[in-house]
């Protein structure tokens, strides 16, 4: 078992997410129930206090949220203007947890976008 130096950032999809997703997608009802209870991890580097943790989402919260929304649709265009930490906070709901642990028996490798 292996410890990772990194923090987990659990996100879940909040109401002005899912109705923003519904507003874009013609086929929405059925897709948007589909990723209602859908949560993304995302890894930030590890911290030592609730308050660095913190720190290390709001550094990330603009990626986080930008992801959350290509994967949705992917025209910028639709997207929320403002897309700081407070609006991934309106939109997701954001849980850090600071043990990740690697149980593979193979090494970790790393895929390009």
């Amino acid at each position: 078992m292996k410890l990772i130096n990194r923090a987990a950032v659990i996100v879940r999809p909040k109401a002005p997410f899912l109705a923003w997703a519904a507003a874009t997608d013609p086929d929405a009802p059925d897709h948007v129930d589909m990723i209602r209870d859908r949560v993304a991890v995302y890894l930030v580097e590890a911290a030592d206090s609730p308050d660095a943790e913190r720190r290390a989402l709001d550094r990330h919260a603009r990626v986080i949220f930008e992801s959350e929304l290509e994967a949705w649709y992917r025209d910028p265009a639709s997207w929320p203007p403002r897309r700081g930490p407070s609006t991934l906070h309106e939109w997701f709901g954001a849980q850090i947890e600071s043990m990740v642990v690697d149980l593979a028996d193979h090494e970790l490798t790393w895929e390009d976008d």
